[in-house]
């Protein structure tokens, strides 16, 4: 069984190493990584389309959220839409102007796991994947208190 150690290195080897590639690729467009993982976020998870959902489920900070969103919208990138059932929700919309970068990003993203999960079986895919789901419902038990 791994140790506890262990387990905080690969963790964070595994964010050190997606954070470099988010990190150069943001270089290389003239942006900030908060920029490329809220185009990321918004991309990825189309349910989940406002500043206070990517605050809340990618962990960043509201302030960088907000910073990130206003110079995507000064970009061209990103569309702000008032939700037609609450005019108090602003949804970020994906411009056309954005699908190159967003395209870039993806593209890292899945580079990275590739790499990350090379010479893993499919079955030991899936084993892992039910195990971090169950490893995110432990979590949020843990948060409301239960364990």
């Amino acid at each position: 069984m791994l140790t506890t150690s262990e387990f905080l290195s690969i963790t964070n080897q595994l964010q050190k190493a997606y954070s470099t590639r988010m990190n150069q690729l943001a270089a290389d467009n003239g942006m900030t990584k908060v920029e490329i993982d809220v185009l990321l976020f918004v991309y990825n998870n189309p349910q989940y389309n406002t500043a206070k959902e990517i605050v809340e489920f990618r962990h960043i900070a509201k302030s960088y959220v907000s910073k990130a969103v206003d110079l995507l919208v000064k970009r061209g990138y990103l569309s702000i839409q008032e939700d037609e059932s609450d005019r108090r929700i602003s949804r970020l919309l994906i411009k056309d102007e954005a699908k190159e970068v967003v395209e870039q990003a993806r593209k890292a993203q899945e580079s990275a796991m590739r790499i990350l999960f090379q010479g893993i079986t499919e079955e030991e895919l899936d084993t892992f994947e039910n195990i971090m789901r169950k490893m995110a419902e432990n979590l949020n038990i843990d948060k409301q208190g239960g364990k």
